[in-house]
């Protein structure tokens, strides 16, 4: 592992007393190497500290954390086929970059596929005006898809094109805008705000199925924003989990 990279992921997973004071300029490289980095750990966990009785649990979190490794960047063919071919208690975890928003899809025994949505990055304005720690509830909505429609394969298609599209689009009304020399501009310090995954898309498929009925948690971040001089502001990247003891669930 090369320094940076390895520096990279100390910053977002340990806490250091000072945080960078200004942006990865190799963002998605480090992000993609804490990802390898998550995978191996817990590929290592498994076989050295799981019985066979809990395997089936845990390798599906292996699994899940496998196609986040290979769906970065998100391609409409690594969608397809990772959609096509989930089993139940299968999990697939998305990062819809563009979008700031993250995506799991969960198939239970029945064949039926949970939809789940959340926001990857909380606002800047959200982080400077918590008193503390921030408190961020996961998921967002939680749609489910009967097993008839989720296994249709012209759905899937759809909902593949929609998510590979999203990834890689960025669209003006949800970017963070400024106003500069009397002009408005975009905002690069800050997040997207990540409604066309959280509250179009599972609009769409509200209607197609219905809101479920799921067990959230409450999470206690650390998130924090340095921004003295540069451009781009030194925050924490969707992956780093920066939670403060364990999470509180939520009733």
């Amino acid at each position: 592992m090369e320094l940076q990279s390895f520096l990279s992921i100390v910053n977002h997973i340990f806490l250091p007393p000072r945080l960078p004071q200004k942006g990865d300029d190799q963002g998605d490289d480090h992000t993609q190497t804490l990802c390898v980095t998550i995978h191996k750990s817990l590929e290592q966990y498994i076989t050295q500290h799981i019985s066979p009785l809990q395997s089936t649990l845990w390798n599906a979190l292996l699994k899940m954390m496998g196609h986040l490794c290979d769906a970065r960047p998100v391609s409409e063919h690594q969608l397809q086929r990772f959609v096509s071919t989930m089993w139940p208690g299968d999990l697939v975890l998305l990062l819809i970059h563009a979008q700031n928003a993250g995506v799991i899809l969960r198939r239970f025994d029945n064949g039926d596929i949970v939809f789940e949505a959340f926001e990857a990055s909380p606002s800047a304005g959200a982080v400077m005006g918590a008193e503390g720690k921030l408190l961020c509830s996961y998921p967002g909505p939680a749609i489910t898809i009967p097993s008839a429609v989720a296994q249709d394969p012209a759905f899937q298609r759809e909902l593949v094109l929609f998510l590979s599209d999203l990834n890689s689009t960025k669209i003006e009304d949800v970017l963070p805008m400024t106003k500069k020399a009397g002009s408005t501009v975009t905002e690069p310090r800050d997040t997207t705000h990540p409604r066309y995954i959280t509250e179009l898309l599972t609009g769409i498929l509200r209607g197609l199925g219905h809101p479920a009925d799921i067990r959230r948690i409450q999470k206690r971040v650390a998130d924090d924003v340095q921004c003295p001089v540069p451009i781009y502001p030194g925050v924490d990247p969707p992956l780093a989990d920066h939670s403060c003891g364990p999470p509180d669930l939520a009733i």
